[in-house]
């Protein structure tokens, strides 16, 4: 008998994800399902099982990740094995094994209906039905037990005023609830949407909900949008938008390009001197990642220089704005984070004016004790990008 696991080491969108897609394989081949719920290494799960589901749901469903692993190593060691376990992780309908055709996938809905939640989240999904708005979500990073995880990489965190420019293409004036790691998210985007002279775009904090936890409860309060907004890589709002079928509008690195080639030229601060290098260098990773670095060569060089204008600034952008974690001790989520920061200042390196560098990493070397093996990489870059006279 062939029984399906849905496990995912991500975080909550991508674990409803594929539980919903082996319930529904479940519905056309009547495979058991059974779901692991691992802490993750890279992306650190706190919300529990029965912080989502209800027991009955639960009950006689759960395998512990260690067992999962045990299986699968038993199976490859003897794949004639009476029963077999497959693991589905499935983000889309792609993603899905080409052997087992689910049939037609409708909304999450039908497989994991209302009452499989807990019943707080039952309770909070009712106060939710017939309202009329829009779901944005602004993902600035993942803030898990404190601490920003992959915060800075491309497409996780969007500019606010981008954000603004794709609604304003995408959607009619309305009321728009923002659902996001940054606690602040909505009253900034209703100060550049003011700053902007966009009328009519009025952007509502999330609500929440008494015993249910606030990431659990803005899934289902975006579910309930009528649309929603959100980057295209994201998984928490793609299960939002399949759970009953709802438009998404992705932000696409190509939506962004109208904006970057305009705010290229106009550089000015939206928020805070913060903000406003943090959104430079985002338009410079735009620039780059769609090959127009060389058609505006010279408007990178400034955008770079006025970064560093920042001066003190420049520290906190770094280390608190980039949120990277410092821990007493070196982990490899930080070890990730700083690699993929340095490979950012490599490829900009190729755009620096022949003096040196303009934009200087030596605030965050300051930032660790003497002798932590974390500045390594940062000196390495910094020699690249601003090699020291012989």
């Amino acid at each position: 008998m062939t029984r399906l696991i849905a496990e995912r080491y991500d975080r909550l969108g991508g674990r409803l994800s594929s539980l919903s897609f082996a319930l529904f394989l479940q519905r056309t081949y009547g495979f058991e399902v059974r779901l692991s719920w691992p802490y993750g290494r890279i992306h650190p799960m706190r919300i529990t099982p029965e912080d989502v589901f209800s027991a009955d749901f639960l009950d006689g469903r759960m395998m512990d990740p260690k067992d999962v692993r045990k299986i699968l190593r038993r199976q490859n060691e003897s794949p004639d094995a009476a029963s077999q376990y497959r693991v589905i992780d499935a983000l889309r309908n792609s993603d899905l094994p080409p052997d087992l055709d689910p049939g037609p996938i409708g909304p999450f809905s039908d497989v994991l209906p209302i009452s499989c939640f807990s019943e707080p989240i039952q309770a909070a999904m009712r106060t939710l039905t017939d309202q009329v708005y829009s779901g944005v979500h602004i993902r600035h990073g993942d803030l898990v037990d404190g601490q920003w995880r992959h915060f800075g990489h491309m497409r996780r965190f969007v500019p606010f005023d981008a954000t603004l420019h794709f609604i304003q293409n995408t959607c009619p004036p309305g009321e728009f609830r923002v659902h996001s790691d940054d606690p602040r998210a909505a009253e900034h985007m209703t100060e550049v949407a003011g700053h902007a002279g966009a009328t009519g775009y009025d952007f509502v904090a999330s609500r929440s909900f008494d015993g249910v936890d606030q990431d659990v409860f803005d899934i289902f309060h975006m579910a309930y949008a009528q649309e929603i907004i959100a980057p295209e890589n994201s998984a928490y709002s793609g299960f939002a938008a399949r759970y009953f079928d709802r438009p998404r509008h992705n932000q696409t690195l190509q939506s962004l390009q109208a904006w970057a080639e305009e705010h290229i030229h106009a550089p000015q601060d939206m928020i805070s001197s913060h903000y406003a290098a943090k959104r430079h260098l985002f338009i410079i990773r735009v620039l780059q990642e769609l090959d127009l670095t060389d058609r505006y060569f010279e408007d990178i060089h400034r955008l770079l220089s006025h970064v560093e204008d920042g001066g003190a600034d420049n520290a906190e952008l770094y280390l608190q704005k980039m949120r990277f974690p410092r821990p007493s001790a070196p982990t490899r989520e930080f070890d990730a984070d700083l690699a993929a920061y340095v490979a950012m200042m490599e490829d900009l390196k190729h755009y620096m004016p022949a003096r040196g560098g303009v934009v200087r990493l030596t605030e965050l070397i300051i930032a660790f004790e003497p002798g932590d093996r974390r500045i390594a990489p940062i000196k390495e870059a910094m020699e690249v990008i601003h090699p020291s006279k012989p």
